[in-house]
């Protein structure tokens, strides 16, 4: 008897996991930059923010923007949407007078890794 219950229960509890759906992001707080590229050394980029501030943007690997198609340059007014770590900004948007380039879901996590 104590098997079959225990069975139901793992069965009750993988099915509740499944409905669950997408798992929960850690939350990270996200910080928005503007301001205009100052210098890009791929996989980084500078830009000297409105407050004063330089920034390093780790922008990801180079054949991600490249079969993307995506185009940063020196001079451009970015806004730029990322998450902190250390002296790092690591953007999950970043907005140009172009358009909206894509590095990161929601999560944070590396738009690469979703192939």
């Amino acid at each position: 008897m104590k098997t079959v219950v225990l069975a139901l229960g793992a069965i009750l509890i993988l099915c509740g996991l499944s409905w669950a759906g997408k798992p929960h992001c850690r939350a990270q707080e996200r910080v928005v930059i503007r301001g205009r590229v100052v210098e890009i050394k791929h996989p980084i980029a500078v830009v000297a923010g409105e407050d004063g501030k330089s920034y390093r943007i780790r922008l990801g690997p180079y054949w991600f923007w490249k079969e993307k198609g995506y185009r940063l340059k020196e001079g451009l007014f970015v806004r730029v949407v990322g998450i902190r770590q250390g002296r790092l900004i690591f953007p999950i948007t970043i907005e140009t007078e172009g358009g909206r380039i894509l590095i990161r879901d929601d999560c944070g996590l590396p738009l690469w890794r979703h192939r």
